[in-house]
């Protein structure tokens, strides 16, 4: 599913955002209303949201907003801040690792890796599925 989420009305929205945790595997989905309400911001024209997942990295929880372009990295505690941009086509490896209650999802951008904890296992591989096919479909732009 891609959803135009920046020109959405707050309740279509909610709407999305309804479906997407439900696509992901947690209809919980835990995210403040803060960083919900950052996310059209930070997106760019005709970027579509693809997923989203929330979890733990250093300094905290945290939001992964995944688009056909970037892997956005909000701070769940200050949804208002610029989110961490990682562009797909930087993003070299991915991997996501399931215990008994939780998952995690590691993944690697130029020569920085990235931790993020305690995700709900069924929406780590979905998430992670979802991810993989982003970076496969990844075509750059011209110029």
């Amino acid at each position: 599913m891609t959803v135009e989420l920046k020109s959405a009305t707050p309740e279509d929205r909610r709407r999305i955002y309804r479906q997407i945790a439900d696509e992901m595997g947690d209809s919980q989905f835990y995210a403040r209303k803060e960083v919900l309400d950052a996310i059209p911001e930070a997106l760019h024209d005709s970027e579509p949201l693809l997923g989203l997942t929330s979890g733990y990295a250093p300094g905290g929880q945290r939001v992964l907003a995944l688009t056909d372009r970037r892997l956005l990295l909000f701070n769940a505690a200050k949804g208002s801040e610029t989110p961490v941009a990682l562009p797909l086509e930087k993003v070299v490896s991915l991997r996501a690792e399931t215990g008994l209650m939780a998952a995690n999802l590691y993944f690697r951008c130029d020569n920085d890796d990235y931790a993020f904890g305690d995700v709900p296992k069924r929406m780590a591989d979905n998430f992670a599925r979802r991810m993989k096919q982003a970076m496969d479909d990844f075509t750059p732009p011209p110029g």
